[in-house]
Protein backbone atom coordinates (compact mmCIF):
# COMPACT_ATOMS: atom_id res chain seq x y z
CA UNK A 1 0.00 0.00 0.00
CA UNK A 2 1.57 3.24 -1.04
CA UNK A 3 1.82 6.12 1.37
CA UNK A 4 1.80 9.84 0.67
CA UNK A 5 2.09 13.29 2.09
CA UNK A 6 -0.24 16.05 1.21
CA UNK A 7 -1.26 19.61 1.29
CA UNK A 8 -4.82 20.67 1.68
CA UNK A 9 -6.57 23.65 0.19
CA UNK A 10 -8.70 24.40 3.20
CA UNK A 11 -9.01 28.00 4.17
CA UNK A 12 -5.38 27.97 3.12
CA UNK A 13 -2.61 25.38 2.83
CA UNK A 14 1.01 25.47 3.84
CA UNK A 15 3.59 23.25 5.46
CA UNK A 16 6.87 22.19 6.89
CA UNK A 17 7.94 18.71 7.99
CA UNK A 18 10.42 15.87 8.25
CA UNK A 19 9.68 12.17 7.84
CA UNK A 20 11.39 8.89 6.86
CA UNK A 21 8.78 6.60 5.31
CA UNK A 22 7.26 5.56 1.98
CA UNK A 23 4.68 8.05 0.78
CA UNK A 24 3.47 10.34 -1.92
CA UNK A 25 3.21 14.04 -1.26
CA UNK A 26 0.01 16.00 -1.32
CA UNK A 27 0.45 19.64 -0.60
CA UNK A 28 0.99 23.19 -1.63
CA UNK A 29 3.58 25.63 -0.38
CA UNK A 30 6.39 27.97 -1.32
CA UNK A 31 9.50 25.79 -1.42
CA UNK A 32 9.45 22.00 -1.60
CA UNK A 33 12.50 19.75 -1.52
CA UNK A 34 13.33 16.15 -0.75
CA UNK A 35 16.58 14.83 0.73
CA UNK A 36 17.69 11.35 1.72
CA UNK A 37 19.89 10.31 4.63
CA UNK A 38 20.00 10.89 8.38
CA UNK A 39 22.83 12.97 9.89
CA UNK A 40 24.56 14.24 6.78
CA UNK A 41 23.24 16.49 4.06
CA UNK A 42 22.45 14.66 0.82
CA UNK A 43 21.57 15.88 -2.69
CA UNK A 44 18.12 17.43 -2.89
CA UNK A 45 15.25 16.51 -5.16
CA UNK A 46 13.21 19.62 -5.92
CA UNK A 47 9.52 18.71 -5.96
CA UNK A 48 8.43 22.06 -7.36
CA UNK A 49 10.13 23.41 -10.48
CA UNK A 50 9.25 27.04 -9.76
CA UNK A 51 7.36 27.45 -13.05
CA UNK A 52 4.27 25.26 -13.07
CA UNK A 53 2.61 22.29 -11.36
CA UNK A 54 4.16 19.63 -13.56
CA UNK A 55 4.48 16.42 -11.55
CA UNK A 56 1.51 17.26 -9.35
CA UNK A 57 -2.08 15.94 -9.25
CA UNK A 58 -4.99 18.00 -7.94
CA UNK A 59 -7.58 15.94 -6.06
CA UNK A 60 -11.02 17.53 -6.25
CA UNK A 61 -14.43 17.00 -4.72
CA UNK A 62 -16.57 15.24 -7.39
CA UNK A 63 -19.64 17.01 -6.04
CA UNK A 64 -17.97 20.37 -5.77
CA UNK A 65 -17.77 23.22 -8.20
CA UNK A 66 -14.87 25.30 -9.37
CA UNK A 67 -11.59 24.93 -11.18
CA UNK A 68 -8.42 23.52 -9.63
CA UNK A 69 -6.55 26.41 -11.18
CA UNK A 70 -8.50 28.69 -8.87
CA UNK A 71 -7.22 26.77 -5.85
CA UNK A 72 -3.58 26.16 -6.83
CA UNK A 73 -1.49 28.38 -9.05
CA UNK A 74 2.12 29.46 -9.54
CA UNK A 75 2.98 33.11 -9.01
CA UNK A 76 6.46 34.61 -8.89
CA UNK A 77 8.10 31.21 -8.48
CA UNK A 78 5.87 30.16 -5.58
CA UNK A 79 2.83 27.92 -5.25
CA UNK A 80 -0.13 30.05 -4.27
CA UNK A 81 -3.08 28.47 -2.49
CA UNK A 82 -6.34 30.38 -2.63
CA UNK A 83 -8.09 28.56 0.24
CA UNK A 84 -11.24 27.67 -1.67
CA UNK A 85 -12.58 25.27 -2.86
CA UNK A 86 -11.45 22.52 -0.43
CA UNK A 87 -9.05 20.45 -2.52
CA UNK A 88 -5.52 19.15 -2.15
CA UNK A 89 -2.65 18.30 -4.44
CA UNK A 90 -0.10 15.51 -4.35
CA UNK A 91 3.01 14.43 -6.21
CA UNK A 92 2.68 11.87 -8.98
CA UNK A 93 5.72 9.98 -7.71
CA UNK A 94 6.24 8.00 -4.50
CA UNK A 95 9.36 8.35 -2.39
CA UNK A 96 11.16 6.32 0.24
CA UNK A 97 13.63 7.14 3.03
CA UNK A 98 13.70 10.92 2.80
CA UNK A 99 13.37 14.18 4.66
CA UNK A 100 10.83 16.68 3.42
CA UNK A 101 11.62 20.39 3.63
CA UNK A 102 8.84 22.92 3.09
CA UNK A 103 8.80 26.68 3.57
CA UNK A 104 5.58 28.67 3.72
CA UNK A 105 4.11 31.98 4.76
CA UNK A 106 0.65 33.45 5.00
CA UNK A 107 -0.44 36.16 2.59
CA UNK A 108 -2.80 38.34 4.56
CA UNK A 109 -4.60 36.81 7.52
CA UNK A 110 -3.07 33.62 8.95
CA UNK A 111 -5.60 30.78 8.77
CA UNK A 112 -5.65 26.99 8.30
CA UNK A 113 -3.80 24.40 6.23
CA UNK A 114 -1.65 21.29 6.58
CA UNK A 115 0.62 18.63 5.11
CA UNK A 116 -0.72 15.10 4.75
CA UNK A 117 1.69 12.24 5.39
CA UNK A 118 1.33 8.46 5.07
CA UNK A 119 -1.53 9.10 2.66
CA UNK A 120 -3.05 5.79 1.58
CA UNK A 121 -3.79 4.94 -2.05
CA UNK A 122 -7.06 6.22 -3.47
CA UNK A 123 -7.70 9.89 -4.12
CA UNK A 124 -10.61 11.17 -2.07
CA UNK A 125 -11.59 13.99 0.27
CA UNK A 126 -10.31 13.53 2.85
CA UNK A 127 -7.76 10.72 2.61
CA UNK A 128 -6.54 8.40 5.34
CA UNK A 129 -3.41 10.22 6.41
CA UNK A 130 -1.44 11.84 9.19
CA UNK A 131 -1.65 15.61 8.97
CA UNK A 132 1.08 17.98 10.08
CA UNK A 133 -1.05 20.94 11.08
CA UNK A 134 -0.28 24.43 9.78
CA UNK A 135 -3.27 26.14 11.30
CA UNK A 136 -2.30 29.47 12.83
CA UNK A 137 -1.44 28.87 16.48
CA UNK A 138 -1.25 25.08 16.08
CA UNK A 139 1.50 24.57 13.50
CA UNK A 140 3.31 21.30 14.13
CA UNK A 141 0.38 19.44 15.70
CA UNK A 142 -0.08 15.92 14.31
CA UNK A 143 -3.61 14.73 13.55
CA UNK A 144 -5.02 11.44 12.27
CA UNK A 145 -7.38 11.73 9.30
CA UNK A 146 -9.74 9.09 7.91
CA UNK A 147 -8.97 6.58 10.65
CA UNK A 148 -5.19 6.98 10.51
CA UNK A 149 -3.46 5.97 13.74
CA UNK A 150 -1.25 8.57 15.42
CA UNK A 151 -0.31 6.48 18.45
CA UNK A 152 2.68 7.53 20.50
CA UNK A 153 5.23 4.76 21.15
CA UNK A 154 6.24 3.61 24.63
CA UNK A 155 8.98 5.86 25.97
CA UNK A 156 11.74 5.55 28.53
CA UNK A 157 9.90 6.56 31.75
CA UNK A 158 12.85 8.65 32.92
CA UNK A 159 12.29 12.27 31.94
CA UNK A 160 14.89 15.01 31.60
CA UNK A 161 13.58 18.53 31.00
CA UNK A 162 16.13 20.93 29.52
CA UNK A 163 14.78 24.45 29.64
CA UNK A 164 16.19 27.52 27.98
CA UNK A 165 12.92 29.45 28.15
CA UNK A 166 12.23 32.46 30.36
CA UNK A 167 8.50 32.36 29.63
CA UNK A 168 6.39 32.76 32.79
CA UNK A 169 4.17 29.82 31.82
CA UNK A 170 7.18 27.51 31.56
CA UNK A 171 8.64 28.80 34.84
CA UNK A 172 5.36 27.98 36.59
CA UNK A 173 5.51 24.47 35.11
CA UNK A 174 9.07 24.03 36.41
CA UNK A 175 8.02 25.18 39.89
CA UNK A 176 5.16 22.67 39.94
CA UNK A 177 7.42 19.87 38.75
CA UNK A 178 9.99 20.66 41.44
CA UNK A 179 7.25 20.62 44.08
CA UNK A 180 6.19 17.20 42.75
CA UNK A 181 9.68 15.75 43.22
CA UNK A 182 11.67 16.66 40.11
CA UNK A 183 15.34 17.40 40.79
CA UNK A 184 16.09 20.92 39.58
CA UNK A 185 19.58 21.90 38.44
CA UNK A 186 20.26 25.54 37.62
CA UNK A 187 23.26 26.30 35.45
CA UNK A 188 25.65 28.91 36.84
CA UNK A 189 26.45 32.15 35.00
CA UNK A 190 29.94 30.78 34.28
CA UNK A 191 28.50 27.59 32.78
CA UNK A 192 26.09 29.59 30.64
CA UNK A 193 28.37 32.37 29.44
CA UNK A 194 31.80 30.73 29.00
CA UNK A 195 32.23 29.73 25.32
CA UNK A 196 32.54 25.94 24.88
CA UNK A 197 32.43 25.46 28.65
CA UNK A 198 31.15 21.88 28.42
CA UNK A 199 34.12 20.85 26.28
CA UNK A 200 36.64 22.11 28.86
CA UNK A 201 38.17 20.05 31.67
CA UNK A 202 36.06 21.92 34.22
CA UNK A 203 32.95 21.41 32.11
CA UNK A 204 33.59 17.68 31.71
CA UNK A 205 33.89 17.34 35.51
CA UNK A 206 30.61 19.22 35.95
CA UNK A 207 29.05 17.00 33.30
CA UNK A 208 29.99 13.85 35.22
CA UNK A 209 28.36 15.31 38.34
CA UNK A 210 25.20 16.06 36.37
CA UNK A 211 25.14 12.53 34.97
CA UNK A 212 25.41 11.20 38.51
CA UNK A 213 22.36 13.22 39.52
CA UNK A 214 20.41 12.03 36.46
CA UNK A 215 21.30 8.40 37.20
CA UNK A 216 20.07 8.75 40.78
CA UNK A 217 16.73 10.44 40.01
CA UNK A 218 14.15 9.51 37.34
CA UNK A 219 12.76 13.04 36.90
CA UNK A 220 15.13 15.97 36.41
CA UNK A 221 15.22 19.57 35.23
CA UNK A 222 18.22 21.44 33.88
CA UNK A 223 17.48 25.11 33.33
CA UNK A 224 19.20 28.34 32.46
CA UNK A 225 17.26 30.61 34.84
CA UNK A 226 18.79 31.91 38.08
CA UNK A 227 16.78 31.39 41.23
CA UNK A 228 14.60 34.42 41.91
CA UNK A 229 15.33 36.06 38.56
CA UNK A 230 18.28 36.39 36.20
CA UNK A 231 20.15 39.26 37.83
CA UNK A 232 23.26 37.17 38.52
CA UNK A 233 23.63 36.14 34.89
CA UNK A 234 22.88 39.68 33.68
CA UNK A 235 25.57 41.06 36.00
CA UNK A 236 28.07 38.46 34.79
CA UNK A 237 27.25 39.34 31.18
CA UNK A 238 27.76 43.04 31.94
CA UNK A 239 31.15 42.25 33.49
CA UNK A 240 32.12 40.46 30.26
CA UNK A 241 30.94 43.39 28.17
CA UNK A 242 28.17 41.36 26.50
CA UNK A 243 25.03 42.87 25.07
CA UNK A 244 21.73 41.23 26.00
CA UNK A 245 21.55 39.62 22.57
CA UNK A 246 25.09 38.28 22.91
CA UNK A 247 24.15 36.95 26.34
CA UNK A 248 21.08 35.20 24.91
CA UNK A 249 23.10 33.59 22.12
CA UNK A 250 25.79 32.35 24.51
CA UNK A 251 23.23 30.87 26.88
CA UNK A 252 21.39 29.10 24.05
CA UNK A 253 24.61 27.75 22.56
CA UNK A 254 25.88 26.61 25.95
CA UNK A 255 22.73 24.72 26.94
CA UNK A 256 22.62 23.21 23.45
CA UNK A 257 26.19 21.96 23.85
CA UNK A 258 25.29 20.50 27.25
CA UNK A 259 22.34 18.66 25.72
CA UNK A 260 24.60 17.43 22.95
CA UNK A 261 27.14 16.10 25.46
CA UNK A 262 24.32 14.26 27.28
CA UNK A 263 22.84 12.89 24.05
CA UNK A 264 24.59 9.51 24.28
CA UNK A 265 24.53 9.20 28.07
CA UNK A 266 22.88 6.10 29.56
CA UNK A 267 21.71 8.32 32.42
CA UNK A 268 19.31 10.10 30.04
CA UNK A 269 15.88 8.70 29.21
CA UNK A 270 13.27 10.72 27.35
CA UNK A 271 14.21 14.34 26.65
CA UNK A 272 11.87 17.31 26.86
CA UNK A 273 13.28 20.48 25.34
CA UNK A 274 11.53 23.78 25.79
CA UNK A 275 12.60 26.99 24.12
CA UNK A 276 13.19 27.13 20.36
CA UNK A 277 16.84 28.16 20.73
CA UNK A 278 17.44 25.21 23.05
CA UNK A 279 16.14 22.69 20.54
CA UNK A 280 18.01 24.25 17.63
CA UNK A 281 21.33 24.43 19.46
CA UNK A 282 20.95 20.87 20.76
CA UNK A 283 20.45 19.63 17.20
CA UNK A 284 23.36 21.70 15.96
CA UNK A 285 25.65 20.28 18.63
CA UNK A 286 25.10 16.70 17.41
CA UNK A 287 25.07 17.61 13.71
CA UNK A 288 21.37 16.91 13.11
CA UNK A 289 19.27 19.17 10.90
CA UNK A 290 15.80 17.63 10.96
CA UNK A 291 13.36 16.14 13.45
CA UNK A 292 10.98 13.30 12.65
CA UNK A 293 7.57 14.11 14.20
CA UNK A 294 5.88 11.05 15.70
CA UNK A 295 2.69 12.19 17.42
CA UNK A 296 1.08 15.00 19.37
CA UNK A 297 0.97 14.21 23.09
CA UNK A 298 -1.31 17.16 23.74
CA UNK A 299 -1.87 20.56 22.22
CA UNK A 300 1.43 22.29 21.59
CA UNK A 301 3.44 19.28 22.82
CA UNK A 302 4.89 17.10 20.05
CA UNK A 303 6.90 13.91 20.33
CA UNK A 304 9.65 13.62 17.75
CA UNK A 305 12.87 11.73 17.32
CA UNK A 306 16.24 12.31 15.80
CA UNK A 307 19.40 10.30 15.71
CA UNK A 308 23.01 10.36 14.69
CA UNK A 309 26.01 8.05 14.93
CA UNK A 310 23.76 5.09 15.61
CA UNK A 311 21.94 6.69 18.56
CA UNK A 312 18.27 7.66 18.44
CA UNK A 313 16.51 9.83 21.00
CA UNK A 314 12.84 10.51 21.52
CA UNK A 315 12.40 14.21 22.20
CA UNK A 316 9.31 16.02 23.43
CA UNK A 317 9.23 19.58 22.16
CA UNK A 318 7.20 22.38 23.71
CA UNK A 319 7.13 26.08 23.04
CA UNK A 320 7.51 28.26 26.10
CA UNK A 321 3.99 29.69 26.12
CA UNK A 322 2.06 26.41 25.96
CA UNK A 323 0.47 24.29 28.64
CA UNK A 324 -1.05 24.36 32.11
CA UNK A 325 0.96 24.47 35.31
CA UNK A 326 0.90 20.68 35.86
CA UNK A 327 1.99 19.86 32.31
CA UNK A 328 5.42 18.41 33.14
CA UNK A 329 4.21 16.23 35.99
CA UNK A 330 1.28 14.97 33.92
CA UNK A 331 3.57 14.15 31.00
CA UNK A 332 5.81 12.19 33.37
CA UNK A 333 2.78 10.22 34.61
CA UNK A 334 1.56 9.65 31.04
CA UNK A 335 4.95 8.32 29.93
CA UNK A 336 5.20 6.02 32.95
CA UNK A 337 1.64 4.71 32.44
CA UNK A 338 2.10 4.08 28.72
CA UNK A 339 5.35 2.23 29.42
CA UNK A 340 3.71 -0.01 32.04
CA UNK A 341 0.85 -0.88 29.67
CA UNK A 342 3.25 -2.08 26.97
CA UNK A 343 5.47 -4.19 29.25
Amino acid sequence: MSKSTGCRNEPSTSENDTMTMRMRFLFAALTLALAAGSCSREPRTELFNGRDLAGWVCVTDPEGVGDARDAFSVQNGNIRIAGSPFWYMRTEETYDDYRLHVEWRWIGEATNSGIFQRVQAGDRLWPEAVECQLQAGRAGDLLGLGGADVTCPALDPRLLVICGSVNAITLAQLDKAEQAGFTRLRLTPRQKLTPDYWYSEEGQTALKNIEGTLAAHPYNIIETNDEGGNELTAAAADALGLTREEMRVRIARGVGQLAGELFASHAVGTLLLTGGDTLLQCMNSVGVHELEPICEMERGVVLARFGCSGITRYVITKSGGFGHADLLTELAKQIATDTEETT
